[in-house]
């Protein structure tokens, strides 16, 4: 293989590294089987195996009566050779404990195990066996997986056996070199999502679409407990009828309960707004809200998301965020820059309704006149003269004054790869190139000599502000 020279090599570097710099696998079972993963029946028992938990976005192995189920979920190999140290983090549940062999009180033959093969699962290794007393027990476990650290095929497998036993869900799957657990996961939420992303500063009034949803919006209406497409669930800007009370104009988004149903259930209802909020920074949301008569339900806030399935709260519920009900009330300067997503670039922005009576009728909320806007330039990255044999600059804006600032690439494409400062466009192997002091004004300079032999090399890099927690704008540039 022909080697390719580092930056590390020519410029001396800090120690300093980003939290949990090597990913190898970031699985959120969003779908199922996940790309990649596979379903093994070990015994070939009429078992249905491992299905979707598909309101959660969960693996889930069910108690199977009548059969001895014997099942393996197996990850993707991962390569662990860029690794000194390996940790699996995962979150799960079990139902039906004392089903499980190894309980004090059991009387079942149930077994659920992670366990690890390395030579494409000719042999398994166990590294986790659930010891799980009561019914419903949840758990987070952070499991050394070091003595894999260094090695390229290595696999995990989520193993169930049992005859009418235990119940096994999996969620959240992650292997990284950091002890603790990752960032804690956003909400799981089932919408509909737009296909292109609005610039920022952005204005909705609903007046120029006039009842036609544009591409930056999508409009998600479904029944609360089965996830499935509900004709009196009514996510209305227009497109289903008059709307009736709108803050100005003819138009607004209303959600709740079909007008004039008395078929009373949960109906949950979504828009999603696509935003672009490139080069900005301080990202706020200004609107006009109604309340109809709402009570509390976990979805009833406003979310943001930088994937549209896991989604960050950036308000109270809908009851406590308005106040008095069936009267407009302006929302002001509601901060979305207070979780993991990263809102400097293409996110998605939500605001969610469930409730069983129809709206402007014991329920229901109305939302018009959106702003989204931000307080200027964010923090940027640029570099220029990225040549090999030259001096190149590497030049950050906008950071925090005196801040200290972590630049980092990789050379094996663009990620995206979770942190704990969010998304980042590289793909693991991640390494720092330097640490950097930012000047009174939040600036920092570098300036390398780029090693010869990398003409034609792809650099994806990207900044981390470590005392504001932030990333910059992220760059993939071909050496020249």
């Amino acid at each position: 293989m022909k080697r390719i020279p580092t930056f590390v090599a020519a410029i001396a570097l800090a120690t300093t590294s980003l939290s949990a710099q090597n990913i190898a696998l970031d699985e959120n079972f969003a779908a199922f089987p996940p790309t990649g993963w596979t379903l093994v029946n070990n015994n070939g028992a009429a078992s249905q195996g491992w299905i979707h938990d598909a309101v959660n976005f969960r693996g889930w192995h069910e108690d199977e009566s009548g059969v001895t189920a014997d099942n393996t979920l197996i990850s993707p190999v991962m390569d662990l050779t860029t690794f000194s140290s390996a940790y699996l983090h995962f979150d799960g549940e079990t139902n039906y404990a004392v089903y499980l062999a190894n309980h004090p009180a059991g009387f079942g033959d149930g077994v659920s195990t992670v366990e690890v093969t390395t030579d494409g699962g000719l042999t398994w290794t166990v590294i986790w066996n659930d010891m799980s007393l009561v019914n419903g027990e949840t758990y987070a476990p952070d499991i050394n997986m070091s003595s894999y650290a260094g090695m390229s095929s290595v696999q995990l497998g989520f193993h169930y056996s049992g005859t009418f036993a235990q119940e096994w869900w999996v969620g959240s799957a992650r292997v990284d070199d950091s002890s603790s657990p990752p960032p804690p996961p956003g909400t799981v939420w089932a919408v509909n999502l737009p296909t292109t992303f609005a610039a920022v500063p952005f204005v909705e009034d609903f007046e120029t679409a006039a009842g036609v949803v544009p591409s930056y919006m999508a409009l998600t209406a479904i029944d609360a407990a089965t996830g499935l497409a509900d004709p009196e669930a009514w996510a209305n800007i227009g497109n289903l009828g008059p709307c009736t009370v709108p803050f100005a104009g003819l138009f607004n988004l209303e959600m709740g309960l079909i007008p004039g149903s008395t078929n009373y259930h949960n109906v949950r209802n979504a828009m999603v707004l696509g935003i672009d909020g490139s080069n900005m920074s301080g990202m706020n949301v200004d609107f006009q809200a109604y309340d109809g008569g709402e009570e509390a339900n976990d979805f009833d806030k406003v979310w943001v998301s930088s994937d549209g399935v896991e989604w960050y709260d950036v308000s109270t519920t809908w009851n406590l965020l308005i106040g008095v009900d069936s009267i407009w009330t302006s929302i002001v300067d509601m901060d979305l820059t207070a979780t993991p997503v990263d809102t400097t670039g293409n996110f998605y922005l939500m605001f969610g309704q469930e409730d069983n009576f129809p709206y402007n009728d014991l329920d229901g909320i109305g939302i018009d006149d959106i702003n989204v806007d931000g307080t200027g330039v964010a923090f940027n990255y640029a570099i220029t003269n990225l040549v090999a044999g030259s001096t190149a600059t590497f030049s950050v804006t906008g950071g925090t004054p005196f801040g200290t600032m972590l630049l980092a690439y990789s050379v094996t494409g663009a990620g995206p790869t979770s942190t704990i400062y969010g998304a980042v466009d590289m793909s693991v192997p991640i390494n720092v190139l330097a640490t950097l002091t930012a000047d009174v004004n939040g600036d920092a300079n570098l300036s390398p000599t780029v090693p010869g032999g990398l003409t034609g090399v792809t650099l994806y890099t990207q900044v981390v502000d470590l005392t504001a927690g932030i990333l910059t704008n992220s760059l993939a540039e071909v050496i020249g």
